[in-house]
């Protein structure tokens, strides 16, 4: 519930009149408007579509994180992207900067397995010689699951008892782990970082990089910039100005940013309202993330109440609002592990031949896995299917 302004404390009303009124914030609003007015840059990745998936950003850090791939820069983004994710007063950055990194396996999508358990890791990069491992587990929109750091980390303990381990936990905004016993063990990083460290490999390497790659890592830092750490498109000039309103009008700031919408809560209410509005759907599952719902008349077919990822719901098959993209929710089909291979073998046959109610860019059938489900998404009339821990 809002709490009203105080129209009992004047000092309130004039923040906010004065605020208003500020010609700092006029000649902000000019700044913005002239930076939107400007060209955008092409960006490859959002003209194909894919400058949110995670996969696509897990791909290509291991691409550059591999020191013998066609980059042509070596180990180069290797070393720095570690020593700019450990402590400078750990022993490990001592060991790494003496490391020899050129020899280095790296591998997407780790099979982590603990106690029947499994998952995978996006990268795992392993120094053999020098007995040094580097995991990261890469979320680029998509939260952290309930236990999934420590079950990558139990993983590597079993798997590389002997190597020391240097653990990344890379995001937009270089959040920590949300237990805290994996908080003190997970270096938090940032796709700030990221971005500098690519445009400082295309600096640092002009000599050794061809056009083609130095074309490739350009376009990456335009996806980062534009996509995931919008901040950096803003100027030097624009982040001055924005700094100095905030100091002089901090309290309206603070007052208006207390009452700002929340667009996600107000979104999913209005979808669960729709749903309930409807005699034939019935909600089902919700969290802060998506809100699902499914047809009653589906619980007359057993094997539809046959699925396993969704407890207590058995329920095969839902629809899915999402809400991990603030800017853009979407609509999804999950399907869930289930007890019937059979069944989702044949609901995963039905779609792919029916491209004209379900257009997609990719799609696959996925093991059964204890910890996920495979989703059929429907983001901006697209088909997706999906299938991974978190």
């Amino acid at each position: 519930m809002l709490t009203p302004i105080d129209t009992e404390k004047p000092s309130q009303l004039d923040a906010l009149r004065n605020f208003a009124g500020s010609p700092d914030l006029a000649e902000l609003e000019r700044m913005l408007e002239e930076a939107k007015s400007k060209p955008a840059e092409p960006d490859l990745l959002a003209i194909i579509r894919v400058q949110g998936d995670e996969n696509v950003h897990s791909n290509f850090l291991a691409w550059l994180l591999n020191p013998t791939a066609n980059h042509g820069f070596g180990d180069y983004f290797l070393k720095n992207f570690l020593m700019d994710t450990v402590a400078q007063s750990d022993d490990a950055c001592a060991t790494i900067a003496a490391a020899d990194w050129t020899q280095t396996s790296v591998r997407r999508e780790w099979y982590a397995l603990v106690d029947g358990s499994r998952g995978y890791l996006d990268i795992l990069v392993v120094n053999w010689a020098a007995q040094i491992l580097c995991a990261i587990e890469n979320k680029v929109f998509s939260p952290e699951s309930v236990g999934q750091l420590s079950h990558y980390r139990k993983a590597l303990e079993n798997d590389y008892p002997d190597f020391d381990r240097h653990l990344v936990f890379l995001s937009p905004d270089g959040r920590v782990s949300q237990e805290a016993t994996e908080r003190e063990i997970w270096r938090p990083a940032n796709y700030i970082a990221v971005h500098n460290l690519v445009e400082q490999a295309v600096a640092d390497n002009d000599d050794k990089i061809s056009e083609t790659v130095s074309v490739i890592l350009q376009q990456y830092a335009t996806t980062l910039r534009r996509n995931i750490v919008p901040e950096l498109n803003e100027s030097a000039e624009l982040q001055q100005l924005a700094r100095k309103l905030y100091l002089e009008h901090w309290e309206a700031i603070d007052l208006i940013y207390r009452h700002k919408p929340n667009w996600t809560a107000d979104a999913k209410q209005i979808c669960k309202e729709a749903v309930a509005q409807q005699k034939s759907w019935v909600l089902d599952k919700e969290d802060n993330n998506f809100v699902r719902f499914r047809s009653n008349a589906w619980d007359d077919f057993p094997a539809m109440r046959t699925g396993t990822g969704w407890p207590p719901s058995p329920a095969l098959v839902l629809f899915e609002f999402n809400f991990r993209n603030d800017v853009k929710p979407y609509f999804m089909v999950p399907l869930s592990p289930g007890t019937d291979e059979t069944v989702r073998q044949k609901i995963f046959d039905a779609v792919r031949q029916n491209p004209d109610a379900f257009q997609r860019n990719r799609q696959f059938l996925a093991p059964q896995l204890d910890e996920t489900a495979l989703g059929i998404g429907l983001p901006l009339g697209r088909l997706r299917l999906r299938s991974r821990l978190g």
